[in-house]
């Protein structure tokens, strides 16, 4: 499988969506996902190596970041939330905590923007919605972005789902620093890798990789001991793996799997339930 570009993922993540949608145990419905995915993002899942995997481990993510907002907002009294480099997301249409009193907004590359808002432009957002369009990897840009989305805001939540990965490190270092900056951020929600599944991912996905012109760079030894020694700390860290468990949706290779991670030693235990982690830091 090849990745036009870096944005391409976009599109292939929103036909996973839409695949997860269509089972009678979906874990969220997204009804907007087939239509952002195209036959594009469609023609990307059926080449794809691994398609049952990548359902599994989209629809753990999904869910559990929808339940961090929900939490937040319901529990928090968060009403502004900022998505860093979006992409195809379509949570303001579709979590039923969101109301007209929230604030959502939505930060990605022109192109993605331009191709999102004519896509759903007859589709109307359960919260107060605004697009802006930066490159987050410019400094003025981002601060810019920052400024405008939590100007006069009192409880903010930022998102940075599936992004921090292909951002290079000392980059994220400073992303995390500036967050921490401002007063109404109350909480960050992301997506971790460890620096062992970061390793392989680099050796499995470089041929896509080297085609989008991307890579895949931030998977901290220390995990979520990166953010802390930046100001952070950690209030909420899942493991995808024991997540999905919970919520019934076993690991694709669960027949091999289970049997296989009972006389595993418990270091690769440990490697495994570590891997990918979601983590909400305040």
């Amino acid at each position: 499988m090849t990745f036009l570009n870096i944005s391409d993922t976009a599109l292939w993540i929103a036909a996973y969506r839409s695949l997860e949608s269509a089972r009678p145990d979906a874990l969220f419905q997204d009804k907007l996902a087939e239509k952002l995915a195209g036959s594009r993002g469609l023609q990307m899942v059926n080449e794809s190596w691994l398609p049952r995997q990548m359902t599994w481990s989209l629809a753990v993510r999904t869910r559990l970041i929808d339940q961090m907002i929900e939490y937040e907002i319901q529990e928090n009294g968060v009403n502004c939330v900022v998505n860093l480099a979006c992409g195809l997301d379509t949570r303001p249409y579709r979590l039923d905590s969101l109301n007209s009193s929230i604030r959502w907004v939505e930060v990605d590359l022109p192109e993605m923007m331009e191709y999102k808002s004519s896509m759903l432009h007859e589709h109307e957002a359960k919260c107060i919605l605004h697009r802006v369009t930066a490159d987050l990897s410019n400094a003025d840009e981002r601060k810019r972005v920052l400024e405008q989305a939590l100007l006069k805001v009192e409880r903010a939540l930022v998102i940075t789902e599936g992004f921090l990965c292909y951002v290079p490190t000392d980059a994220v270092a400073t992303l995390a620093s500036e967050l921490r900056e401002y007063p109404a951020v109350k909480g960050w929600a992301t997506d971790l890798f460890s620096s062992e599944l970061l390793e392989i991912s680099k050796k499995t996905w470089a041929s896509d990789l080297a085609y989008a012109k991307a890579g895949l760079y931030f998977g901290p030894k220390e995990g979520t001991g990166f953010f802390e020694s930046r100001g952070w700390r950690t209030d909420r860290n899942f493991s995808l793996l024991e997540e999905s468990e919970k919520l019934g949706r076993d690991f694709p290779l669960s027949f091999l799997g289970r049997p296989l991670l009972s006389v595993l030693p418990k270091r690769v235990n440990h490697l495994l339930n570590d891997a990918y982690r979601l983590v909400l830091l305040r």
